[in-house]
């Protein structure tokens, strides 16, 4: 029992921090504290769960998985959820040199006094931030060396985790906001053997193995939908480094499948964020009308793994989003979907947004739009809000290659797409293309010049014609490389070179001598790296520890990629990059091939075959159910717009 004199390890780190913050940059990233926080007594909960997001303080702010799983954590009275996100590296530098550990903004409790440690990976370039995160909490980087808190991971790089499985307990795939609870509620059935275990490694590991087998289903029982437990598959490689096999060596079912939220309208979402006291990448509040997308690109592994299609009701979004207006004070309102012009209610939406008088002048912003949904009447509700611009996923330039990723945009959409957004008087217009796309030719490449030269003659045209009244209309070209992702048809693909990338990024210059237009390329080094983790298996654990220890950090910010770095950890590690670089035989089994998503290899390798022929396959909420095999997951999934 501490003195009176004595400090807990929470009232010990806020007096260090007292002496660090003014050391470091953006120090507001660090101190919590922030109106509409929620602050639960330590002592009293059954459960206590740390949610880290692994970036600085401004980017996840404008992340929403995260905060939705804490809300949900701490929706339960017994339960307790606090945040923690990644230092920038002169935090870091000061936390090691202090003797700091890594805390929680809530109450500045250590990490490691945490009963889990759940990170929402949303990408893979997070994964050398996911070590850091563990490394600074004073935990041990191999799940098999440590005790609690148990490390779960989240999120939609998830669903190929093998090259970070050595590093995690459990990851939850698919959905969530139920199967998170259940877990959480695993922990405080188990408080008090969890406090009589603290501080002995051998009875916390004991303890951890007991949890995990609950929540992954071992020995036969029931377990956690969604819920992936590594450590218990037995993964064997050949020779060649291909998988040989894959099995279940616990008891329990040889496939995980994700979890999946049935009804949107009964989710959970927050509605009294935390509001953020610095400038972040995103200030709006936002509410999600669809979940799922069935456009089918085959390059897209959201349009895959988020499916199916489920909608909510356009009144409950309503009061959500009047409820986060008045809680948050801020002036602008986002979706959070996939393709939001897909909703039926869309215009229904904003139109009864618009009837309510305020005070100040709200700006409703969608992602990216489908432009054959982008109707005259859609940009002209929208025109209040051009601040931002209007965002357009091209993605191919030519007609050849968006059937073969399954684009279903036509140079007559376009045309009309953007003579829609010009003569509603927008002025900025948000363009993105991709590169090294499968069959892709140097026409492709050369055709997104030529494509921006006609949108940019049709701007002109239309303002010549009186059609159009700003003065000047912007686009902003952005153009990133392809990169092949589990769960998609194209996870067979093989990527570009480096070398061939930077030559296509080259052969684009001319878009730069385009009078109007901004063009913005990727970092090939990033999608380098993104590329190898994105296809990874289990033997890629050495090298990420060994980039880790190197110094790799941040990787999906602009120049913080070091290939170097990675190249080195990669030779170390005995490790041939191209080997996960290069195409993939559709009949070898593949590190994630246990983990579904909901849509069969069979389907996705159909569609493989249908892309390398340039055939198209139709939205199934439109025309007809394709069997892609989500039906087995969620038996009413059905072609909902064809049905209305």
């Amino acid at each position: 029992m501490k003195t009176e004199t004595e400090k807990s390890p929470a009232e010990e780190i806020l007096v260090r921090l007292n002496d660090i913050l003014p050391h470091v940059e953006k120090p507001a990233r660090y101190f919590g504290g922030e109106i509409g926080l929620v602050r639960k007594p330590w002592d009293s909960a059954r459960a206590r769960v740390a949610i880290a997001f692994p970036d600085v303080y401004e980017i996840a702010a404008a992340n929403l998985g995260h905060k939705l799983i804490q809300h949900v954590v701490n929706s339960r009275e017994d339960f307790l959820a606090e945040r923690v996100y990644a230092p920038w590296p002169d935090m870091e530098a000061r936390l090691r040199e202090t003797g700091t550990p890594l805390y929680s903004l809530e109450s500045y409790h250590p990490i490691a006094d945490f009963d889990i440690l759940g990170v929402s990976l949303t990408h893979e370039l997070g994964f050398t931030n996911l070590l850091l995160l563990i490394d600074l909490s004073g935990l041990e980087l191999r799940a098999s060396d440590r005790g609690f808190p148990i490390v779960v991971a989240g999120g939609p790089a998830v669903f190929n985790p093998e090259p970070v499985a050595a590093f995690v307990d459990a990851f939850l795939l698919g959905d969530g906001e139920e199967a998170a609870g259940e877990m959480v509620g695993e922990i405080a059935r188990r408080r008090d053997e969890i406090d009589r275990a603290r501080g002995n490694l051998a009875a916390e590991k004991a303890l951890k193995a007991e949890i995990l087998s609950s929540w992954g289903g071992a020995g036969g029982t029931k377990g956690i939908t969604g819920v992936y437990v590594p450590g218990h598959f037995e993964v064997k490689h050949g020779p060649d480094g291909r998988v040989e096999s894959i099995r279940n060596i616990a008891g329990g079912p040889d496939v995980i499948h994700k979890a999946i939220v049935t009804d949107l309208d009964s989710a959970p979402w927050l509605l009294e964020p935390p509001i953020p006291h610095m400038q972040g990448v995103a200030n709006r509040v936002t509410v999600e009308p669809v979940r799922g997308c069935t456009h089918g690109c085959r390059f897209c592994q959201a349009g895959m793994i988020y499916r199916p299609y489920r909608e909510r009701s356009v009144d409950l979004l309503l009061d959500q989003a009047e409820k986060l207006l008045e809680c948050t004070g801020l002036q602008e309102q986002s979706f959070l979907a996939l393709s939001a012009t897909d909703w039926p209610d869309l215009h229904k939406f904003i139109a009864r947004m618009r009837e309510v008088k305020r005070d100040f002048h709200l700006r409703i912003s969608l992602p990216s739009n489908r432009m054959a949904a982008l109707d005259k009447g859609l940009t002209g509700l929208l025109i209040t809000n051009r601040k931002g611009g209007l965002t357009l996923a091209i993605e191919a330039a030519t007609s050849r290659l968006r059937a073969v990723i399954n684009k279903d945009v036509t140079n007559e959409d376009i045309e009309r797409a953007i003579e829609n957004a010009v003569t509603s008087d927008w002025d900025l217009l948000k363009l993105y293309f991709m590169i090294g796309l499968p069959t892709e030719t140097d026409e492709d490449v050369t055709s997104i010049v030529h494509l921006v030269e006609r949108i940019r003659a049709t701007c002109r045209r239309l303002k010549k014609e009186g059609r159009a009244t700003v003065g000047h209309v912007k686009l902003r070209v952005s153009v990133s490389s392809f990169v092949p992702k589990a769960h998609t048809p194209f996870q067979w693909a093989p990527m570009d070179a480096s070398e061939i990338l930077d030559r296509k990024q080259r052969m684009l210059g001319g878009l730069r001598r385009i009078k109007g237009v901004e063009y913005n390329s990727h970092d090939i080094s990033a999608s380098w790296v993104e590329g190898i983790m994105a296809r990874g298996d289990r033997r890629l654990a050495d090298a990420i520890e060994k980039a880790y220890r190197l110094g790799a950090r941040f990787d999906a910010w602009g120049g913080k990629c070091q290939r170097d770095l990675w190249s080195t950890a990669f030779r170390e590690s005995g490790l041939d990059p191209d080997r996960y670089l290069g195409g993939r035989d559709v009949d070898e089994i593949l590190p994630w091939d246990h983990l579904s998503c909901g849509v069969d290899k069979e389907w996705l390798k159909r569609e493989w075959l249908r892309a390398l022929e340039g055939m198209m396959t139709s939205d199934c909420n439109d025309t007809e159910c394709h069997a892609c095999g989500m039906q087995r997951l969620y038996g009413e999934c059905r072609p909902i717009r064809l049905l209305r």
